[in-house]
């Protein structure tokens, strides 16, 4: 009797053993169900996210491309001209056409599979702001043609043919007796590296260190323009934001960009620097084999309340060396300043020129400014090579002055190989009047003296706000102006076109309006 009571107490036991564990697989299989479920769900979302994005980039990549396509009806040929005037280089994956072949309608898509057929090859790469030409001959007359193109994202682009086009929006102006009434701008020569408008944070640009933030309606223009902004205190106070963009492919060149500090203490820095590498030889006895040595050299321009100084520093075996040049400034708090830097490389005999200036972007006033020369084989007699490789924006704290926070502010960046201070202009007749700017607010105005003029911008030499600009021709009471949806930039040459019928073709993507 005991052994069968001990025996149904241990089946008893057994059975409650048996419920937990099930109860286990249970809320495991739960667990799993809904981890799957969550994992699903954020997958879901990035997709969702990327697709947005990707479409964004697309829409950004297809306002930035422009082109028009001319048809020979002899040769049969058609040729595609397309300008980049994106961010970022884009490359032309495929072709697309809509023909009429002695009266059938057909559809030819042309890719990296085919193009050979065509005589042509695919893909094709357009760096920011080139130009890229495509001929080929088709069994038809196009109707339309569209190109497919990656950058960011996939994005395609039908494109105008060139020839009968008017100017997108040009509208008759009948008061303007003697000058013409359709406007219209071509890119003849664009010295941009590279360019920002800062009213989105910008693309191959990190956040080293501090604390950067996009800052709504503080740019130059004020309301609807924004700018860059790093918050600096005792906790942090040096802010870092490198340009991960290599600049050793150009000796000369020029960096633009716009300051503002929301207040003016002792102490307060705002800096451009220049990253560079140099190389020099050692002989190491008695070994008869050269080391090459690679050290780090930068160049720092610095604002400050009192000073505007330019500071070269460089390693040497180990040890860092520095000198600077330094003349005075006033600036005042919420005030915006253009910084022009402009080097010129001599590699050969390892000689910089650096020029450095300061503007009052309110009124385009010169403060002060800075040449000097930098011989880098002072440094060593064996230096071989040296180049600047990027920039870097860089806010500074000097705590042992001052402790107190304040805001600095950049707005716009300009890299060119030509005067970013100047927009020259072409086409024009004497006693032209042409002025740059937006809304009705002038950036800076020229009367020509003969077929070209220069017109200052230093003020704004990204000229535009949301990616607008303004360029009106003025002789007498008559005016005839042209608004660009994308920046007229500081360093290029454009070409004015007047006339009183139709514009042969329109690279820049513009529209034309009276004022």
């Amino acid at each position: 009797m005991a052994r069968h009571q001990r025996y149904r107490r241990s089946r008893r036991g057994l059975s409650g053993i048996w419920s937990g564990v099930l109860v286990i697989l249970i809320l495991l299989l739960t667990s799993s169900f809904i981890f799957v479920a969550l994992d699903y769900i954020d997958k879901a979302t990035t997709t969702a996210l990327n697709t947005v994005k990707r479409a964004g980039e697309s829409c950004s990549i297809t306002r930035s491309i422009t082109g028009y396509w001319n048809y020979n009806d002899t040769t049969g040929e058609v040729t595609i001209n397309i300008t980049n005037y994106y961010l970022e280089s884009i490359t032309i994956v495929s072709l697309g056409f809509i023909i009429n072949n002695s009266g059938t309608i057909q559809n030819i898509i042309i890719d990296k599979y085919n193009a050979s057929t065509y005589g042509i090859t695919l893909p094709q790469p357009v760096p920011p702001g080139g130009k890229k030409s495509i001929t080929l001959t088709l069994p038809g007359k196009p109707i339309t043609v569209s190109i497919g193109i990656w950058g960011s994202g996939l994005a395609t682009l039908i494109i105008p043919p060139g020839k009968g086009i008017e100017a997108v929006g040009a509208i008759n102006l009948p008061e303007a007796v003697g000058l013409g009434n359709r406007l219209s701008l071509e890119l003849v020569e664009n010295n941009t590296i590279y360019y920002t408008d800062m009213n989105t944070l910008p693309n191959g640009w990190i956040q080293k260190s501090g604390r950067w933030r996009l800052a709504t309606d503080q740019g130059y223009w004020g309301t609807g323009d924004n700018a860059l902004r790093a918050r600096l205190n005792r906790r942090n106070p040096v802010a870092i934001y490198a340009w991960n963009t290599s600049l050793t492919s150009y000796n000369n060149f020029t960096f633009y960009t716009k300051i503002k500090f929301s207040r003016v203490d002792p102490g307060t820095v705002a800096t451009v620097r220049l990253n560079g590498t140099y190389i020099y030889v050692l002989w190491f006895f008695p070994f008869p084999i050269p080391i090459r040595i690679i050290e780090p050299y930068f160049y720092n321009v610095n604002v400050t309340s009192e000073n505007l100084t330019l500071e070269l520093m460089y390693r040497y075996r180990g040890t860092w060396y520095y000198d600077y040049l330094a003349v005075p400034i006033s600036i005042a708090q919420n005030q915006w300043y253009s910084l022009v830097v402009s080097l010129k490389q001599d590699n050969n005999n390892n000689i910089d020129e650096i020029r450095v200036q300061l503007y009052d972007s309110s009124t385009g006033s010169l403060l002060n400014s800075i040449n000097a020369i930098a011989d880098f084989s002072s440094i060593s007699t064996s230096v071989i090579y040296h180049a600047v490789e990027n920039a870097s924006l860089i806010g500074w704290l000097d705590t042992g002055i001052t402790r107190r926070p304040f805001n600095l502010y950049f707005d716009e960046v300009l890299v060119s190989t030509g005067n970013t201070s100047i927009i020259t202009f072409t086409g024009t007749n004497p006693g032209w009047r042409v002025s740059v700017g937006y809304g009705g607010s002038i950036i800076g105005e020229s009367v020509a003296s003969g077929t070209s003029t220069n017109v200052d911008v230093v003020k704004d030499a990204v000229t535009a706000i949301n990616g607008y600009s303004d360029v009106c021709v003025a002789t007498g009471a008559s005016t005839v102006c042209v608004t660009s949806d994308i920046p007229i930039l500081g360093g290029n040459v454009y070409r004015i076109v007047v006339s009183g019928g139709v514009v042969s073709r329109n690279l820049v993507s513009i529209s034309s309006s009276s004022r």
